[in-house]
C-alpha cells in the first residue's frame, strides 16, 4: 500500500525464482513497447550477492533473504 500521485494504491506483486545458465535478456519490441508504458527504464538480472550490495532501493525489503530462503526450501 502506497500513495502515487495523490491516490493511496494497493498493489500485488508476484516474484519469480529463475536459474539461468544463460543470463542475457532477449531483446522484443513488444516488450520493450510494454516497458516503456509502465515507465520501466531498465532492466537486467541481478546476483543475489549484487541485491545484498545494491547501494540504491530494491523492493521488497529483505529481497534477498527471501530468494535465499526460498532456495534452501527446494
Amino acid at each position: 500500500r502506497f500513495t502515487f500521485g495523490g491516490e493511496q494504491v494497493v498493489q500485488e506483486e508476484r516474484y519469480f525464482l529463475l536459474r539461468l545458465d544463460d543470463p542475457e535478456i532477449p531483446e522484443d519490441p513488444d516488450m520493450e513497447d510494454a516497458r516503456m508504458m509502465e515507465g520501466i527504464i531498465s532492466l537486467r538480472w541481478w546476483a543475489l550477492e549484487e541485491i545484498e550490495a545494491a547501494r540504491v532501493v530494491i523492493f521488497p525489503e529483505g529481497l534477498a533473504g527471501h530468494v535465499r530462503r526460498s532456495l534452501q526450501a527446494s
